[in-house]
């Protein structure tokens, strides 16, 4: 199995930009990111990213606004924080070197199991299995394993047979074959088994019950409402900075709740007279095992008689300046659609 991975692995294996030189910065940057993102996003952000903290001790410098709107889109915002204190400790206690020992990167803010591998394995070549879901994934099939994928059991199953694999100095290898194997022939509806290099090898083909592995626990999702309210005024709107430590920390967003109405939110002693909140649309979006229908509404406001030390008011055309979560970006394009239209119809 391993020779026909290899060989396989050379000539079918993808050209991504952070394979190019395997520096333990971009290698940590590109796994980061790639953490339940998919390849295609992450490409451009990766290269914006590089291009503005092209090293750890830029980045250990980086202004944390500067780190969320690069990020931007990504998800998972606390990420770049821990990737900035990383970058602090790497350059403060290592010279800007990242160690060679697991426990020592498991210590480092926000790198967890997967990543230090990810590091040891691919920058260094060190004898680390690095399963991220696609090689996940490929595991299951080919240990045909009947129990989910999340458990311990099966992820010390895992992880030994992943490391019978590797062999001396070939770890960067073999690690990255089985994470393309996974995205080019094992995905995760229809694998396209009969190009597969290793199927002989695989149980779950032998038993052909590769379509039901692996097996997953099924998470629920939990569904609720919200308001988002743009309070417009002479070309501007409202918006806020979540707390840092918190859920979000450090993004920007626009007057919302869930489970409320916009009144709850802009009294109508703030408003302009006569003026309603106006219904632009609606928005879903799901974080955290929550979908959210959110409804988006417009408002002109005095801004004479709002004051607020939890919001300010930023120009329209500057908003792309702050870092927003998705969700609120999404709310942002409607919002800029509405004020197309209503500018038409002024005319």
């Amino acid at each position: 199995m391993h020779t026909e991975l290899l060989q396989w692995f050379r000539k079918a294996g993808r050209e991504l930009p952070w394979r190019k030189d395997y520096s333990p910065y971009s290698v940590w940057v590109a796994e980061t990111m790639l953490c339940q993102t998919q390849v295609g996003r992450v490409i451009p952000r990766y290269f914006l990213w590089m291009r503005r903290f092209p090293d750890i001790f830029a980045l250990a410098e980086a202004p944390l606004g500067e780190l969320l709107r690069v990020w931007e889109g990504l998800g998972y915002y606390a990420r770049p924080r821990y990737m900035r204190k990383t970058a602090e400790k790497v350059v403060e206690t290592f010279q800007g070197e990242f160690p060679k020992d697991y426990n020592i990167l498991r210590g480092l803010p926000g790198i967890g199991h997967y990543t230090a591998c990810a590091i040891l394995s691919i920058a260094y070549n060190l004898p680390y299995p690095a399963i991220d879901g696609n090689a996940s994934r490929v595991f299951a099939r080919l240990l045909d394993l009947s129990l989910p994928v999340e458990t311990r059991k099966a992820q010390k199953m895992v992880f030994d047979f992943a490391l019978s694999l590797i062999r001396k100095g070939e770890a960067r290898l073999v690690n990255q074959a089985i994470m393309d194997l996974g995205a080019l022939i094992c995905v995760p509806r229809s694998p396209r088994c009969s190009f597969c290099p290793v199927r002989q090898y695989c149980l779950a083909f032998q038993r052909n019950t590769q379509i039901i592995r692996p097996v997953r626990r099924v998470r629920s999702l939990k569904s609720a409402e919200a308001v988002v309210v743009f309070c417009h005024r002479d070309g501007q709107v409202l918006i806020r900075r979540r707390p840092e430590g918190g859920f979000l920390g450090g993004l920007w967003e626009f007057p919302w709740k869930e489970n409320a109405s916009p009144d709850e939110l802009i009294p109508k002693d703030f408003r302009d007279r006569d003026s309603v909140p106006e219904l632009i649309g609606e928005i879903f979006h799901t974080y955290c095992q929550r979908r959210i229908k959110a409804r988006i509404f417009f408002i002109d406001v005095n801004r004479e008689t709002f004051s607020s030390e939890e919001y300010h008011w930023e120009e329209v055309n500057r908003l792309d300046e702050y870092p927003f979560s998705s969700f609120h970006r999404k709310a942002l394009r409607l919002f800029r659609e509405f004020m197309v239209q209503r500018r038409v119809k002024e005319t």
